[in-house]
């Protein structure tokens, strides 16, 4: 509890006052929304919702922006599963953020009996609102990294080494950040996960249409892979749509192919959360339109992402819900 009360010494208003200083402006994507326009929402939603959605400062990224996330719950119920759920480590994965919206949209208006989720719509914020003033200057630039330049995505503690014999061939596959947790994007994520102690913690991507569980960066099974398994099978098969995701080790997407650093090895190793990195939709590419094969926002989000973002959000709540179910057995079974 002391390291959020520092944050919240450290924040100089609260959630609501910051939002409304925080301007909107048109995107030109007919079916995204600026961050600023999420967090308006988000503050209706907290105004509205009084001890369902509360606001928790993070800390801040590379540029001193705040980060916030949400914490949403049934207040009239106790707490027996926690949920982490974050989005936006690469800033043009859209539709990503957009996930995360409507995973807070639908939890506050129907909170699970036990369980508390947090969400935390944007991690890489600085980049975002780059792309975001790149996209209404027609700018088609390729972004992945943080303000400091370090792929989030590879800054994590766990299974960051790798003997691989292809490593030396494809380098590219096995790069990471200078040292683990380097960023404070990643630290706040981490401190955040050491305070709360979650059963489960799930990043939103884009793309690829998989739904990826532990480990990324060794070929071998986890000593819960069946039960990784069995759970991400489980949320792939609540989505509503024909096509859901597949579901698999993340190291086994190719037989050369691991991911070192990544938080879905680091949130599974270092405190024994179920771990998912969800690659929403199968990218935005078409070859009925070649120009989208020339711009990077493209390759990562769909001109309408709708089924792809209720995907996103049946599989977390299937996933949460579940949990939920499970623990409310067992504590009832004596």
């Amino acid at each position: 509890m002391m390291t959020f009360l520092l944050i919240f010494v450290c924040f100089a208003e609260d959630f609501s006052t910051w939002a409304a200083k925080q301007r909107i402006e048109a995107i030109p994507e007919q079916n995204y929304h600026s961050l600023a326009h999420m967090y308006h929402r988000i503050a209706q939603l907290e105004t509205q919702k009084p001890g369902v959605i509360e606001s928790i400062p993070l800390g801040r990224t590379i540029q001193k922006r705040p980060i916030w996330a949400f914490r949403i719950q049934e207040p009239a119920r106790d707490i027996r599963v926690k949920v982490l759920v974050f989005a936006g480590l690469h800033p043009l994965e859209w539709v990503s953020n957009e996930t995360a919206m409507a995973i807070i949209e639908e939890l506050v208006a129907h909170p699970i009996d036990h369980v508390q989720v947090t969400v935390v719509p944007c991690v890489n914020i600085d980049r975002r609102l780059v792309t975001e003033r790149e996209l209404r200057s027609g700018s088609k630039k390729y972004r992945r990294s943080n303000g400091k330049g370090v792929d989030l995505n590879r800054d994590y503690a766990i299974n960051r080494e790798s003997n691989a014999f292809w490593k030396v061939f494809i380098p590219q596959y096995y790069t990471v950040s200078p040292s683990p947790l380097s960023q404070p994007e990643s630290r706040a994520l981490d401190d955040l996960a050491q305070q709360e102690q979650f059963d489960a913690v799930i990043s939103l991507h884009s793309f690829g249409g998989y739904i990826f569980y532990p480990w990324a960066g060794r070929w071998e099974h986890s000593p819960d892979a069946q039960r990784h398994h069995q759970l991400a099978s489980m949320m792939s098969k609540a989505q509503r749509h024909s096509y859901p995701y597949k579901s698999m080790q993340l190291a086994k997407w190719g037989f050369p192919f691991r991911t070192l650093g990544t938080e879905l090895d680091h949130f599974y190793g270092k405190y024994g959360s179920l771990s998912f990195l969800i690659e929403l939709t199968r990218s935005g590419l078409s070859p009925l339109s070649p120009k989208s094969f020339q711009n990077p926002f493209r390759w990562y989000n769909p001109r309408n992402p709708q089924k792809d973002i209720e995907r996103g959000v049946d599989s977390v709540l299937a996933l949460a819900r579940h949990l939920g179910m499970e623990k409310w057995m067992l504590d009832n079974s004596h």
